[in-house]
């Protein structure tokens, strides 16, 4: 079963908007598709978050 584009969409956007690089909505989308596919095993699934959590770039801004 694929992914709805109206969710596909939302993440694009959602990544677009905190100015995360394209290829982190293709990792989420990609993850969300082989795991509705059931084609991940559990250390698939786990070694795959940890490579969007890597690809997410967070900022800090701490106040002093």
């Amino acid at each position: 079963m694929s992914i709805e584009p109206e969710i596909k969409k939302a993440i694009e956007d959602s990544v677009e908007e905190m100015s995360q690089d394209d290829s982190v909505s293709r990792q989420i989308i990609s993850w969300l598709e082989a795991i509705n596919k059931n084609t991940l095993s559990d250390s698939d699934k786990a070694q795959r978050l940890e490579l969007i959590y890597e690809s997410i770039k967070i900022e800090n801004s701490y106040e002093d």
